[in-house]
């Protein structure tokens, strides 16, 4: 059916280990939507956002874990609280 959606609460971790191109990543939050269709994840609940160094916490996201995408905010005016860490990519071996 088209409207399959897995309600996961208490503690819901969704991670994404790291790539040669792209750190280890995982997204805490007390309750989450999964959209198994339609491959999104997303929840109106307060959330930390871990990403090599980078941290973002804040309430309410989307996830598109195929485009890795993600959407951070729900409703107009909701604040995002922070630390960008722009990490250098080694070049690729010859």
């Amino acid at each position: 059916d088209k409207d399959h959606i897995v309600q996961l609460t208490g503690q819901v971790n969704i991670q994404r280990e790291a790539a040669a191109d792209s750190a280890a990543m995982s997204l805490v939050t007390e309750a989450a939507n999964v959209d198994l269709y339609n491959d999104l994840a997303s929840s109106d609940q307060a959330f930390e956002f871990n990403h090599g160094q980078t941290v973002a916490n804040g309430t309410g996201f989307s996830y598109d874990y195929v485009l890795r995408d993600l959407k951070m905010g729900g409703t107009p005016n909701t604040r995002i609280k922070a630390t960008l860490v722009n990490e250098a990519k080694t070049a690729p071996a010859p």
